[in-house]
């Protein structure tokens, strides 16, 4: 025994005075409490002790606390455990005595029974009484090194009859406003914990984690008399609480009406928050004072407010007045609610994709308007939370990434998956756009995920792959590049002054001309389409500018003149109609992918249709062309007939040549072969150079499209084998393939009506509740689903991003902007959000003088 500790034990008149003083305590709670035939000769603490040191213990405090406790003597515990009881009991006078006012950390959130401060006084317990102990329900409880782990069996107590009743006291120490991941991983007593600060116990100071002996020591904890004191010092408070019975109740009445005002307060400023955020408008103006000028939105909406709303007038006449010190209109507050709204928000979708287990993850990169690479992230996922199954794609959050390598983007989307607790083992597919560092088969992100999850499948995003077998057949002949240079030229001329622009709009009533562009998507066919409708009224607004220009600006007027002529030349006109018919075709397929619920059979078929239509396109397209190219030409009053060709200069043949390459002679059959075959050709081979991997994807997965059309048994046996092969890592598989034959071969008969879909499948199994029937229907048709083929979400995103950070909002800071764009993008599940909730949040992590609930 050490000096120190000889020095702290107290003198004989001071035992004798304590004990006296324990004795006097001990025999008025066992009086008030009738607990006399629950008395133990050991303590709780002594109990619990006897019971931990039995155990293999994993963290129960520290080494020190450990050995301390091996060189204890009989006495040291004798006096140990009168202190602990004395202290125990004098708990709540303390408390009261102790009634100031203590600061928190905004951190700090009171609902996680593991971060309660310990210098908690008469307000703060009740605040916590109030709160309640909710229990935190959750399918998968973190695990321990052993592969333990907490059940939520472990909070209902089995009593000899069988029946169960609700352990209300045991609370597992994790936030319930978001989990994500356990503050601590253990459990605690709750009103013990409440009430007996100084204990030593595990179960009341640092909680227990020893899930191997937990049911032992809850059952020990929950027989002892030191517990049954405090849950029913607990229940009589919580009642006195309810019914405004306390000794405080006057005051507790002037609290409630407090906490009514702040509510009504706190939910119009989150009911302003929420509006600015889902309008992308800007919160901040030049000042942030109330009733000054430019001071902004959302300032201003709350003055608006006040003119009409006596709660929100009030409110501002006591902040204006002085009559509170915090109004909560501030710069600060403005970002802690955006930041807790948006924060619900994620939780609610990381919520929902962890029920639906099996998930997709989108990523796509575009540089701000500060010049910082900022990373989109989406995630895609079969929707199991409404009645409807609905595939769902949701924004998680912004990310700026400082490497654009795919080593680099590869450990940021990994680091979001890890702090919102989504395991990469759970993904099945990966949607990027066609760049190099993205869909690199030897070190892009895709190939650097595949290596971690092998059933991580990827697929190019099908609207990029259309968008580059554009950009292949323009560049196939000089007749698509002379087309396209003419069309930007006429933009270029017309866009250049407002004086050009109004000649343009006096002419054109239905479209105006647009700019191409090699990344939009929809750039070509809109460029196309303002001449093909309107060539004659373009013609004419030329020749008008070409006139008016004439005297004043001779580059102009030539210009003009020289595309006016170019118009009018049949060969362009022909190569407009076939642009503008190819373009309509792949634009119909591209704008079907951008929808959510596409998914690889419906994609696979209409890449097939839209091959056909080139292969049908290439056979007979070209007299159809021809026709309708000559009546435009009619309208602009030209012959439809082609230029004459260029003298040919022909090549003399070698002696023992045998081949002879003739030139073609005539201009329409030139046209034909070096223009729209040509384009034709290229377009075709491009698709399916760069559609390969979905029409693999497809074949393995193509007996799902529509099991109605399911060949025979014996060969669906083998096409479900192939796909539990692809479902398989090492000695794991999603599915089984004998299995799956048999329930497909089942479920067909009752499907209704034809042409079946995957969504169709999964409602049916679903409204019925027969997933035990068709397991491994309802996992592969889940699979099947969440396989992303674009990453439209992805580019929808940066629509919001350009829309929040702009030039003058350059200082936004990167958490400030993913969640605005969180509550603009998610604004469905924005609108659903429960403003009681948030205030209850909002007030654990403030824990100031204010009242909110």
């Amino acid at each position: 025994m050490s000096d120190q500790k000889i020095k702290k034990k107290p003198s004989g008149a001071e035992y004798r005075k304590r004990k006296r003083e324990q004795e006097k305590e001990f025999h008025k709670a066992k009086k008030l409490m009738n607990i006399d035939k629950y008395i133990a000769k050991k303590s709780q603490e002594e109990l619990e002790s006897i019971s931990e040191k039995s155990c293999p213990s994993t963290s129960f405090g520290t080494k020190e606390d450990k050995n301390e406790e091996d060189d204890k003597t009989t006495t040291e515990s004798q006096e140990s455990h009168e202190n602990d009881s004395t202290g125990n009991v004098n708990n709540h006078s303390s408390l009261v005595i102790n009634d100031s006012e203590t600061t928190i950390s905004q951190t700090v959130d009171l609902s996680d029974v593991g971060n309660w401060p310990d210098n908690r006084n008469n307000k703060m317990v009740d605040h916590l009484i109030t709160l309640g102990p909710s229990q935190v329900q959750q399918p998968n409880f973190p695990k321990d090194e052993s592969g333990r782990h907490f059940t939520s069996s472990q909070y209902f107590r089995k009593l000899p009859n069988n029946e169960t009743i609700l352990r209300r006291w045991l609370k597992f120490s994790a936030s319930t406003s978001f989990f994500r991941y356990p503050s601590k991983n253990r459990v605690f007593c709750f009103c013990c914990r409440l009430f007996n600060s100084q204990s030593t116990s595990n179960l009341t100071s640092e909680g227990f984690n020893n899930w191997k002996h937990l049911s032992e020591i809850l059952k020990t904890h929950e027989n002892s008399a030191l517990h049954k004191k405090y849950h029913h010092q607990w229940f009589e408070r919580e009642i006195r609480l309810k019914r405004g019975n306390t000794i405080d109740c006057e005051e507790q009445k002037l609290i409630n009406r407090e906490t009514l005002r702040w509510n009504n307060v706190l939910t119009r400023l989150m009911n302003t928050v929420l509006y600015l955020a889902e309008n992308n408008m800007a919160f901040r103006g030049s000042s942030d004072k109330l009733y000054t000028r430019n001071n902004g939105k959302f300032l201003g909406l709350v003055e608006l407010l006040g003119k009409f709303d006596p709660i929100m007038e009030e409110h501002l006449k006591l902040a204006t007045t002085g009559g509170i010190s915090d109004h909560y209109c501030g710069k600060d507050i403005q970002n802690e609610l955006i930041h807790l709204m948006g924060e619900k928000v994620t939780s609610e979708i990381i919520s929902r994709a962890k029920n639906a287990k099996y998930y997709s993850i989108i990523a796509d990169c575009t540089p701000d308007i500060s010049h910082v690479e900022q990373l989109s992230l989406t995630i895609r996922f079969a929707d199991l939370t409404d009645a409807n199954v609905a595939i769902k794609e949701h924004f998680i959050e912004f990310i700026p990434a400082t490497s654009s390598t795919g080593a680099g983007l590869t450990e940021v989307i990994l680091s979001i998956l890890k702090k919102h607790g989504l395991e990469i083992a759970n993904c099945r597919g990966q949607g990027y756009d066609n760049g190099a560092n993205m869909k690199g088969k030897n070190i892009g992100v895709q190939k650097r995920i595949l290596d971690l999850n092998p059933l991580a499948f990827y697929v190019p995003c099908g609207c990029h792959s259309y968008n580059l077998v554009l950009c292949d057949a323009a560049k196939s002949s000089v007749n698509s590049v002379t087309l396209f240079g003419i069309l930007q030229r006429i933009f270029t001329l017309f866009s250049a002054s407002v004086n050009r622009w109004k000649i343009l709009t006096d002419h054109v009533e239905l479209f105006s001309v647009k700019k191409l562009s090699d990344t939009r998507w929809e750039a070509k066919i809109n460029s196309v389409k303002s001449v093909r409708y309107q060539i004659c009224e373009i013609h004419d607004a030329l020749v008008t500018l070409a006139n008016v220009t004439e005297k004043t600006d001779h580059t102009t007027s030539h210009e003009a003149s020289t595309l006016a002529e170019q118009l009018k030349d049949f060969g362009f006109i022909l190569s407009l109609v076939v642009w503008y018919e190819i373009l309509f075709q792949i634009n119909v397929v591209s704008k079907s992918l951008q929808s959510q619920d596409m998914d690889l059979g419906k994609s696979a078929e209409m890449l097939e249709n839209c091959c056909n239509f080139f292969e049908e396109y290439r056979k007979t397209g070209f007299k159809k062309a021809y026709c309708t190219a000559s009546d435009l030409a009619k309208e602009l009053q030209v012959n439809p007939e082609f230029k004459p060709a260029k003298r040919l200069r022909r090549i003399k043949r070698q002696a023992g040549e045998i081949a002879t390459d003739e030139p073609i002679e005539s201009p329409e059959k030139k046209f034909e072969v070096e223009f729209f075959n040509k384009l034709l050709d290229v377009a075709l081979m491009s698709i399916k150079e760069r559609f390969q991997q979905l029409k693999d994807y497809s074949d393995t997965w193509s007996f799902l499209h529509d099991i109605k059309k399911n060949p025979e048994k014996k060969e669906l046996a083998v096409l479900c084998a192939n796909l539990q092969q692809k479902l398989t890592v090492g000695s794991n598989s999603d599915i089984d393939g004998d299995g799956l034959c048999d329930e497909l071969i089942s479920l067909k008969h009752f499907l209704p009506g034809d042409n079946i879909s995957c969504i169709t499948v999964l409602n049916f199994i679903r409204q019925r509740e027969i997933q035990e029937l068709y397991p491994n229907v309802w996992i592969a048709f889940r699979i099947f689903a969440t396989i992303p083929v674009t990453v439209a979400s992805g580019e929808r995103s940066f629509s919001k991003l350009k829309l929040i950070k702009t030039y003058l909002r350059l200082t936004t800071s990167q958490s400030r902007l993913s969640n605005l764009a969180t509550l603009s993008i998610e604004n469905e599940i924005a609108g659903q959000l429960d403003f009681s909730q948030l205030i209850r949040s909002f007030a654990d992590k403030k824990a100031r003088k204010v009242k909110f609930y």
